[in-house]
């Protein structure tokens, strides 16, 4: 198996491969085995005796590495559980320091499930303690979709529990609840069900979720990597967002919805609100009003209300499903919409917001993507805002889409302390190109109550822009907009290109600050001096045409 740049979080370093450990290895497993924090002494000796059974040809272990430019950067063992039939036991992964955080756990069980699948293995089951060194590895395990069966109490000579982790094996139609459902009914929504290793102020944040709720699915949580570090900037509540300052409804949408939950503000498009769920809860939504509220829910027959009305509204052509997210609803419920506004013959195309490919790709089944399949023209806006948030499964997922014949674009927010970098946002919209997701927009954030200290100064954003533009692909090169108070629309901002405009010509600069001079057209500037135009006739002097040199000349040379 190889794993290559766009579904590994690195960068740009030649591709990975996972192979079988072999005795030319054994030193540089040693090396890992030694060097792995997390191992006590008998944990060190334990490893070495099951590889060097391994390497003599014991088939109670498998040993399985990740290859970085001839180097091994992590390994896996696991084997046949000796009870249960059909039935594979993960004994470690271990993953050398530099390249943690950045996918090779994630794809060395991504192989061990795909190996499973191959021998008709029917579960895997993994061992751990409740210890906190472990909490990672934890966190591991729920993102990847195992799930807590047992906890044998003080099993361990230190006192610790003993934690059994399992994972039903796909295979075919008949299969266990889809993942991603599993991800969302295990989501933390209290702050005191955040592990341990994550140091809050319970008492504080539960106060703001009495306001605006949360929702973090252990896959997302999972991306954290320390306190107040962009991914938890964007899930996890904090005191800020009850500061007095902010608009409910900064984009006035309420008043430009004819219908409850339409909002017809452009001539030809609308936005249609289908969901008021989330697979993780934005600490910087524009509709925190509704999102996340149990009384606002949406119903069938509100959707359909806004369905009658496009109907009824032959100058729509464009219909945006958003929320809430869309790809919250089952695909029954989601092709249900897609269905109707099929039948509406001057809808011409149909738009998805989503932020499920980044906060739980998991949601991304093949059979989703069948289904969305059949109702094209179909595009989907999803939202990246942080280069962390590329990882083998938001790739994957994307690529699933894309596959499917779907269109992907990302609308970026740009948010005081993630991504208000040049050097990070250049980053985020080269990875995005590479899972082929075209950047469209960064937003300035709104004004949204709650959302204050995300927002940066206006000049932050033309800065940005300014050294994305000729500095990577035109590509990665989205625009730059304030969504107006009040319901003015997009309103696209640029840096200043052109420093000077003269009658004759106008002086530009280019994204390394350069000037050059650029001609107006001579035909024009006759007929306007044949004209009399801009001066009175005495003082009109022959035109001379530009040579060749001289047009190519820099602005300043004699």
């Amino acid at each position: 198996m190889t794993i290559t740049p766009s579904n590994l979080r690195t960068s740009g370093k030649d591709s990975l491969a996972i192979r079988a450990v072999v005795q030319e290895d054994l030193a540089e497993m040693q090396g890992l085995i030694s060097a792995t924090p997390e191992f006590d002494e008998g944990d060190i000796s334990t490893c070495m005796e099951c590889l060097d059974a391994y390497l003599k040809g014991d088939k109670t272990y498998y040993f399985v590495c990740v290859e970085n430019e001839d180097r091994l950067i992590g390994f896996m063992c696991y084997g046949q559980d000796s009870i249960a039939e059909k039935v594979y036991e993960l004994y470690w992964i271990v993953v050398a320091r530099g390249f943690r955080r950045k996918g090779v756990a994630r794809a060395l069980n991504n192989y061990l499930e795909d190996a499973a699948r191959e021998n008709a293995i029917r579960a895997v089951f993994i061992e751990t303690e409740s210890d906190p060194a472990y909490a990672k590895a934890r966190g591991l395990y729920e993102a990847c979709g195992y799930i807590q069966r047992a906890i044998v109490p003080a099993f361990y000579s230190n006192g610790n529990d003993k934690i059994i982790y399992g994972k039903n094996i796909n295979h075919g139609r008949n299969k266990e609840p889809e993942h991603w459902k599993t991800l969302i009914s295990n989501s933390v929504e209290r702050p005191s069900k955040l592990p341990d290793k994550h140091r809050i102020k319970v008492k504080e944040i539960d106060e703001v979720t009495r306001v605006f709720p949360m929702r973090v699915n252990p896959y997302y949580l999972s991306l954290i990597e320390e306190e107040n570090d962009p991914i938890w900037k964007q899930c996890i509540p904090d005191p800020l967002e009850l500061e007095d300052f902010g608009l409910e409804d900064p984009l006035n949408e309420e008043g430009d919805s004819p219908v409850p939950g339409l909002v017809h503000r452009y001539p030809d498009r609308v936005l249609l609100l289908v969901s008021n769920q989330c697979a993780m809860y934005c600490r910087f939504c524009t509709r925190k009003r509704r999102v996340g509220n149990p009384l606002k829910q949406i119903t069938m027959d509100q959707i359909m209300k806004g369905i009658e009305y496009i109907r009824n509204t032959p100058q729509i052509r464009d219909v945006i499903l958003s929320g809430g997210d869309p790809f919250m609803l089952s695909d029954t419920f989601l092709e249900a919409i897609l269905k109707e506004l099929k039948t509406i013959n001057h809808v011409e195309i149909v738009r998805i917001g989503t932020r499920v490919p980044c906060t739980l790709p998991q949601r991304v089944t093949p059979e989703l993507c069948a289904m969305l399949q059949k109702y094209h023209p179909l595009y989907i806006n999803t939202h990246f805002n942080h280069p962390r948030e590329i990882t083998p499964e938001s790739a994957k997922a994307c690529a699933m889409l894309a596959d499917a014949g779907i269109p992907l674009g990302s609308q970026t927010v740009l948010l005081k302390g993630v991504n208000d970098d040049p050097e990070v946002m250049r980053e985020l919209m080269q990875k995005l190109i590479s899972i082929r997701v075209r950047p469209y927009y960064i937003y300035q954030c709104d004004i949204a109550r709650g959302n204050e200290h995300f927002r940066t100064q206006v000049a932050k954003g033309v800065e940005i822009i300014d050294n994305i533009r000729g500095h990577t692909s035109g590509l990665c090169v989205p625009h730059f907009v304030i969504d107006a108070p009040g319901g003015g629309g997009k309103i696209p901002l640029l840096p200043e290109y052109v420093v000077e405009s003269k009658e004759d010509k106008i002086i530009l600069r280019n994204y390394r600050n350069q000037r050059y001079e650029y001609p107006e057209p001579i035909i024009e500037r006759v007929q306007g001096q044949a004209a009399g135009e801009g001066q009175p006739e005495a003082a009109q002097e022959p035109l001379v045409p530009l040579t060749k040199d001289q047009a190519k000349r820099p602005p300043d040379a004699p």
